[in-house]
């Protein structure tokens, strides 16, 4: 924040120092997030070799494992990347590709548990797995699309104009996260459920038995469909993904004066240059929330159309600087609005 002596102007400067201290202090929480992981992946990978001291696996329950396994180190290696990772690298990049194909191994158990549903709902013992099979198609496809939709709106997001800051993108991106765990944990849930109640006397002999093997091996499988690791891989990709988005958004932070306020009216650094808006000319002067990082928007509208938008976060001055700015520019006849701001807080 500065003043003109020449023209008692106020102006604020795009600063990215805020944002980086928020990404520096979430890679500086990543030794916890993996240290948590390694606990978790340990205790499930002990309860899994005693399981299988006992009994022989099936191969379903050895590629479910695999999965999950293979999703854990998907989120460790992304986290090692996006914790060296600098602004504007593509070190940010590979971080979010990998987190998203560890995402996709995990659907591979509730679509074996999909052949398995379909297999036993063909006799008539097991009618009532027909809506089972259905379910689980169904979310399978919700999980999936919202996989596919993210990678899309994020890579969209990245060849923007950087007028845009990635909210929708990273809520979507977010809300994958979280389908694709919840259809994991509910598929292990399901065939704890059906291991419970499907008998080998229930089971027709024309049935393979690696069918039946499954649920014998239900508390494995358990194990492999996220009640132990579904979580903490949960946890650790929307780790990454946040801190992707606020590296994204540090990167494509524009430089020098963001705002200018003086008697005459504004002065904001749009994409195609330096924009002058009058006073007369001015619509809306106000704040949009968001709950997200980077946060509440300024936002200035004019008579003739013309939107611009900017995260406080980015300024190097704060809301009330900016209202006390606009309010002695105007002589009160003008101020910020941040009524949607307290109906946040």
């Amino acid at each position: 924040m500065q003043a003109d002596p020449e023209d008692f102007a106020f102006t604020t400067a795009y600063s990215p120092d805020r944002l980086l201290l928020q990404l520096r202090s979430q890679q500086r929480g990543i030794v916890m997030r993996l240290i948590l992981l390694a606990v978790i992946i340990a205790y499930a990978g002990y309860t899994i070799y005693k399981e299988s001291q006992q009994h022989e696996f099936d191969a379903s329950t050895w590629i479910a494992l695999g999965c999950v396994g293979g999703a854990c180190a998907f989120v460790v290696v992304a986290l090692l990347l996006i914790s060296f990772a600098q602004p504007g690298t593509r070190k940010v990049t590979l971080s979010v590709v990998v987190v998203l194909v560890g995402l996709t191994a995990l659907l591979v158990p509730p679509i074996l548990l999909l052949r398995v549903t379909r297999a036993f709902s063909r006799y008539e013992v097991f009618a009532d797995l027909t809506w089972s099979s259905t379910a689980i198609m169904v979310a399978l496809g919700v999980g999936l699309a919202m996989l596919l939709a993210a990678g899309v709106m994020l890579a969209l997001w990245r060849v923007s104009d950087g007028e845009t800051h990635g909210f929708i993108a990273r809520r979507l991106a977010s809300a994958s996260v979280m389908v694709i765990i919840v259809l994991h944990v509910a598929t292990g849930v399901f065939v704890s459920y059906l291991s419970g109640k499907v008998t080998l006397l229930d089971i027709p002999p024309t049935v393979d038995m690696w069918y039946y093997q499954l649920f014998d091996d239900a508390s494995v499988w358990s194990a492999a469909s996220g009640l132990l690791l579904a979580f903490p891989v949960g946890f650790g990709a929307s780790s990454v993904l946040q801190m992707a988005g606020l590296a994204w958004t540090i990167s494509d932070m524009a430089v020098g004066q963001a705002l200018r306020v003086d008697p005459a009216g504004l002065v904001v650094a749009a994409s195609q240059g330096p924009v002058r808006i009058v006073w007369d000319d001015v619509a809306a002067l106000s704040a949009q929330a968001h709950t997200s990082l980077p946060g509440h928007e300024l936002v200035v509208r004019s008579d003739t159309g013309f939107s611009w938008k900017v995260p406080f976060i980015f300024l190097d001055s704060l809301p009330g600087s900016i209202d006390s700015a606009v309010r002695a520019a105007t002589d009160n006849s003008w101020g910020l609005d941040v009524t949607r701001l307290n109906r946040v807080i």
